[in-house]
């Protein structure tokens, strides 16, 4: 069940989250939103958007320090920008979102 634009606006809170995330890879996010698109695209089972983003940050890690797997540190940056998309939806709920919700409980 996904309540994007109905609490929250999805654009801006996506949007906080891969400018956090950018920022903390000292990474371009034309570059990163580039690589989640090919991860998307790529042959085979479509990854998840989850899996896709860290698919897309490994290979940034990996462009930086081809030495070895960068799945671990991928997904710890994968946890960041989930927090940061979780506290900008907070931060830009919709105005009487929270007590609608509130008030269906």
């Amino acid at each position: 069940f996904d309540l994007d634009d109905t609490l929250w606006p999805t654009g801006p809170v996506v949007r906080a989250a891969n400018a956090k995330l950018a920022s903390a890879l000292g990474a371009d996010e034309d570059d990163l939103q580039a690589r989640l698109k090919d991860a998307r695209s790529a042959g085979g089972p479509k990854p998840s958007y989850s899996e896709a983003r860290i698919i897309a940050v490994e290979s940034f890690l990996l462009e930086r320090d081809p030495s070895g797997s960068r799945r671990a540190e991928a997904e710890g940056f994968f946890e960041m920008w989930l927090a940061e998309r979780h506290a900008a939806a907070g931060r830009l709920l919709f105005e009487g979102a929270a007590e609608a919700v509130a008030a269906v409980r």
